[in-house]
């Protein structure tokens, strides 16, 4: 989400706002950043304290995805998807472009700690198909590769 916020502070700089505008115009737009993740395993959770063992056998017997969602500096859980990662993520991007009906189509970012190639391109393809313009494809930073996991996928990007 950071980075999306710098892109937005360079655009501001490039059209002559100054570092106060670029600052204030910066911490109105935090509220607009949608980032969230699909989760393959709920192991990292479970060792970081964020889910009990009982959900933790329930979701790797049952094939629980949950979606975690950044909101206000916390991690939420939000839906739960069924099945195969690959599956799941084309369902997830569905999910999240239905909701936020009012993207900034400029650039989003396919963030993921580790993936397979066809996990990536079914993201890559939902944000194609819904119109971004610029897809970054990026590793995911230390803080969700500890609380997740591998193969933990996410989109994001900013809403008008």
């Amino acid at each position: 989400g950071i980075a999306l916020l710098a892109i937005y502070a360079r655009e501001l700089a490039e059209s002559g706002k100054t570092p106060q505008e670029i600052k204030e115009l910066c911490e109105l737009r935090t509220k607009d950043v949608q980032a969230s993740f699909v989760v393959k395993k709920l192991d990292y959770l479970h060792k970081g304290g964020r889910c009990s063992s009982v959900a933790l056998l329930g979701a790797n017997l049952l094939q629980i995805r949950p979606e975690i969602v950044l909101s206000d500096g916390k991690m939420i859980s939000a839906k739960k998807y069924l099945g195969k990662m690959e599956k799941v993520i084309d369902k997830y991007c569905k999910d999240v472009l239905a909701e936020n009906t009012n993207p900034d189509k400029k650039y989003a970012f396919v963030t993921y700690t580790t993936a397979t190639d066809e996990m990536v391109n079914t993201a890559k393809s939902a944000l194609t198909q819904a119109g971004f313009e610029t897809i970054y494809e990026t590793k995911a930073g230390a803080t969700i590769t500890s609380h997740c996991g591998e193969n933990t996928l996410g989109i994001l990007f900013l809403n008008k």
